[in-house]
């Protein structure tokens, strides 16, 4: 094991920021995608959520509700990694960042889209194009995400009273 295992600081500022621009970049893609006429699964969480809760198949979704959703679910992310992959890595940021983006593309596949009747990535309603477009925008987000956050923190202050450093879990 490398000797800096967990111990490199938890930014959460960093984090947010790196995580805002990630998630609207990642937002700006699926929007591209949409405008190319290649639907992507969207909401598939929210929407899964909200069968939970709601008990309804497809409860109705308003648009500013699920680019919200989308939103504080992608600092939702940003959070988690910097707070608990990013200290133990020891690959390169963007390969972590590959990593975390497989990881949550397979839930997000294999349980998540089939849970809602959509089969394995969304088979059922979308087209391999739009799997394929999805991917990618989720693979760009995570790895934005990643060495955004790895960037920053190296050039941000080290001191233990920093405000944006509080100590890893």
């Amino acid at each position: 094991m490398p000797k800096h295992r967990f111990t490199r600081p938890f930014r959460p500022g960093i984090a947010l920021a790196a995580g805002a621009i990630a998630i609207t970049v990642n937002s700006a893609l699926l929007n591209g995608a949409d405008c190319l006429g290649l639907p992507t699964a969207h909401g598939g969480l929210l929407q899964l959520l909200l069968r939970w809760l709601d008990g309804r198949p497809s409860p109705p979704v308003n648009p500013l509700t699920a680019l919200g959703f989308h939103g504080l679910v992608g600092l939702g992310m940003a959070l988690f990694y910097a707070a608990w992959l990013e200290p133990r890595r020891s690959a390169p940021a963007w390969q972590c960042g590959l990593y975390y983006a497989a990881v949550v593309w397979l839930l997000n596949a294999g349980a998540v889209l089939p849970l809602l009747g959509q089969g394995l990535a969304g088979s059922r309603v979308l087209r391999p194009a739009g799997i394929a477009a999805f991917a990618v925008a989720h693979t760009v987000f995570f790895v934005l995400l990643a060495v955004l956050y790895a960037r920053w923190c190296s050039s941000a202050p080290t001191r233990p009273d920093d405000a944006g450093s509080v100590p890893a879990p």
